[in-house]
């Protein structure tokens, strides 16, 4: 699977030290994307959409933030309790929200699969 991701070349700051660092929080590790595609799917980051051409693909906005992790840590194994410490953040949650998530990420594929036509 090809993903193209389109980042935002202003991604750093230089802090007082003259040090390069993000703008971001500590996840994730790359620079914060705008914009990632793969298999047909968009991913926009900004508006918080996923789509398929024009077929727009309704998710939660947990379930988008998990989406987005994945995608942006696709090159490592991630753990359970890792994804809800930064998806969850603060919120004190079952593993049930988590399968609940991907379940509805799969869902909205299959969907957008299913549609490709």
């Amino acid at each position: 699977m090809e993903l193209l991701t389109v980042c935002n070349p202003f991604w750093f700051k230089i802090d007082p030290a003259l040090r390069y660092t993000r703008d971001v929080p500590a996840q994730p590790k790359m620079p914060p994307c705008n914009l990632y595609r793969f298999e047909g799917i968009t991913l926009e980051v900004a508006t918080m959409r996923l789509a398929r051409g024009d077929l727009e693909l309704a998710l939660e906005p947990k379930s988008f933030r998990l989406l987005l992790f994945l995608v942006e840590n696709r090159h490592r194994v991630l753990g359970k309790e890792e994804i809800l410490r930064v998806v969850w953040a603060e919120t004190a949650v079952s593993d049930n929200a988590l399968t609940r998530a991907i379940a509805q990420i799969r869902d909205r594929l299959r969907e957008a699969e299913a549609n490709r036509g």
